[in-house]
């Protein structure tokens, strides 16, 4: 349809596809409002004197509305596509009957799509993206390299992974139009879409924003989310200065980048424009850094050092921090400070604990606690916060134990009991279902009886002692059993005093010793 050279058209979508109902001959108003955040576009469309038969055939069916206009012989394109959410009915001056459609873009996607799935080992940022999309188009993508060397299990918000995706390549996330775009923060990737002027359909004067611009002109399909448009400095009225509020520069190129556009239209009235607002590079690098993620929960890290007086360790971080770099046109990896002073976790409770020694390039798993622990770990007991962070770096404790693929443990793996094992093998202690099972060479410097009865009073226990060399430090060793103590050693050290090429099986004094 066009109208004072104006081109446009309406058409509202059923659920069960097919034909769609153009509703351009009638009066329609709309209201269009993108941005580049991680929202839905929303959308208000009035249609004017619908017949009943129309009007009843949209309450019922309708499911979407796209909206396209422009200029006859000139710029004409789709403006907006969205899930109708909401209608309202009523009448305008007493006469003309309308229905308003309430319309979101990426309603489904940004709100309320759920996954549930598993990809496999080797992944890539495509698949996770595809495994999202929930049945919006992909647009432009520009997703990191690389493929994922764990499975990785999605189950939560699309929009949340979708985010993810977004945040790994350092761009950003939004949809337009149902198609869901990842683009660089940078300016390299946005295309050129128009060249603003008076002449060619700025109205007024354009105003600096704290990030960038705003401006208005004659409604332009061109002018899409993440576009780049020029306006030269001469048409734009500079920001007033504000106490403790530093003033950017206009840039010297007019180039901008649309993060917001409103578009407004009557069909048979005068609206017939959009509004803009645009960020320069130097605001958008800056607006980044303020919503930069500033919470930190856990990380993999190595010992670097191990301070036995304090007990604590020093930790470098094993995972790299993606940081905005120096040119404001995208990110790069910074290795995060060696964290000092930070306390370590070992099983400890009544008065017992389970000790291991600690090596530098030990692996350990560095959890950041809620708040500053600097007064509990110096005095103990409740204290006061000697800072006020969160989830901070300062706030670590190390729990040793957790390895990577290059630092598995060699030891064979128990299959029937609970062992405690050196890494590379050959010596552990294993407890089993009724057994206990040691292997290495043992030295007692206590008492040492092999007692009576198999463990918890059931009598019946058998005795073995495995390994190169057995030695007792005492002044008597007692091997007592009812049914039996088995000793098989190369050599056998009671006070010193070797017992070679010496076996005692299957005794049946109540008590044996060696003196």
């Amino acid at each position: 349809m066009t109208q004072w050279d104006r081109r446009y058209r309406v058409l509202v979508h059923s659920r069960a596809g097919g034909r769609a109902l153009d509703v351009s001959q009638l009066r329609c108003r709309f209201e269009i409002y993108k941005n580049l955040d991680e929202e839905p576009n929303y959308s208000v469309v009035t249609i004017y004197n619908l017949s009943g038969a129309s009007e009843k055939s949209i309450l019922e069916n309708g499911a979407s509305v796209t909206v396209e206009a422009g200029y006859e012989n000139a710029a004409f394109g789709l403006i907006f596509s969205g899930e109708i959410i909401q209608w309202a009915r009523g009448r305008e001056d007493g006469t003309d009957k309308y229905l308003r459609l309430v319309c979101q873009d990426g309603d489904h996607l940004l709100t309320s799509a759920f996954v549930a799935t598993t990809l496999a080992r080797g992944a890539t940022q495509e698949d996770v993206v595809s495994a999202c999309l929930s049945g919006a188009s992909a647009g432009q993508l520009e997703l990191a390299p690389g493929s994922l060397p764990r499975a990785k299990t999605l189950f939560g918000m699309n929009r949340d992974y979708l985010h993810q995706a977004a945040v790994t390549a350092g761009g950003k996330l939004y949809v337009e139009n149902g198609v869901a775009n990842i683009v660089s923060a940078s300016f390299a990737s946005a295309a050129l879409c128009a060249d603003l002027r008076p002449d060619t359909g700025l109205i007024g004067t354009p105003e600096q924003t704290d990030y960038g611009v705003s401006a208005k002109c004659l409604l332009n399909p061109c002018l899409k989310l993440n576009a780049r448009v020029r306006i030269d400095s001469e048409y734009v009225v500079p920001q007033e200065a504000r106490r403790g509020t530093e003033l950017s520069a206009l840039p010297t190129d007019g180039v901008y980048r649309i993060s917001r556009i409103n578009y407004r239209g009557d069909t048979r009235g005068e609206e017939w424009y959009c509004e803009i607002e645009a960020e320069n590079a130097a605001a958008t690098e800056s607006r980044d850094d303020e919503t930069g993620d500033k919470i930190h929960c856990a990380l993999p890290g190595v010992i670097e050092a191990f301070d036995e007086n304090e007990q604590t360790v020093s930790v470098r971080l094993a995972v790299r921090e993606k940081v905005r770099d120096e040119t404001g046109d995208g990110y790069t990896e910074k290795e995060i400070p060696v964290l000092q002073n930070v306390p370590v976790y070992f099983p400890r409770a009544g008065g017992w604990s389970l000790l291991f020694p600690i090596k530098k390039g030990d692996e350990c798993l560095d959890v950041f606690c809620d708040r500053c622990i600097d007064g509990w770990w110096q005095s103990g007991g409740v204290q006061s916060q000697a800072e006020s962070r969160s989830h901070d770096y300062s706030d670590g404790v190390a729990l040793l134990g957790p390895w990577s693929q290059p630092r598995k443990i060699k030891a064979k793996w128990p299959k029937n009991g609970a062992r405690l094992t050196k890494d590379s093998g050959g010596c552990y202690i294993e407890v089993g279902s009724g057994t206990v099972t040691i292997a290495g060479d043992c030295v007692i410097t206590g008492s040492l009886t092999a007692g009576k009865g198999g463990g918890e009073g059931k009598p019946g226990s058998e005795h073995k002692f495995y390994g190169d060399v057995f030695t007792a430090q005492t002044k008597e060793t007692k091997l007592q059993s009812e049914t039996g103590v088995e000793i098989e050693t190369a050599a056998f050290k009671i006070n010193d005093k070797e017992f070679q090429d010496h076996a005692h099986a299957g005794a049946n004094a109540p008590v044996e010793k060696w003196y």
